[in-house]
């Protein structure tokens, strides 16, 4: 069960990275509003 919680959570933060390098922009809003919260601080920065 942490396995799982541990692969989902590093999954949720690859895509955050490949959205910050531009890729993947369709896919933006099927991510987790604190994901994409992140995303958009930092593009801001």
């Amino acid at each position: 069960m942490d396995d799982n919680y541990s692969q989902n959570r590093n999954n949720k933060l690859n895509t955050a990275k490949r959205i910050v390098k531009g890729e993947n922009k369709k896919k933006g809003a099927s991510i987790p509003g604190e994901v994409r919260e992140m995303v958009l601080r930092r593009r801001e920065s």
